[in-house]
């Protein structure tokens, strides 16, 4: 069965805290998914969703750290 959520609904799940963000809130990143909800492992959350067919999408984001070395983080989003 398709997780789903509406608006006025309270997520009871991980998955569903995360769909609900993503379909309501926005993109979300593994660091706003542990500072939020407490979800430590966002890309498997994100794994179950596409699983049942979510077309959630990621895009990695460049960034320099405070140390000077390259780096990047994925952003995931529904479109």
């Amino acid at each position: 069965m398709k997780t789903d959520i509406q608006e006025n609904e309270v997520p009871s799940t991980q998955i569903e805290e995360v769909l609900y963000h993503l379909k309501y809130l926005g993109s979300m990143t593994s660091y706003r998914a542990i500072r939020e909800y407490g979800i430590t492992r966002l890309a498997a959350r994100i794994h179950n969703l596409r699983a049942e067919d979510w077309n959630i999408r990621s895009r990695d984001i460049d960034f320099t750290t405070r140390h000077g070395r390259k780096s990047h983080y994925t952003e995931y989003y529904i479109e």
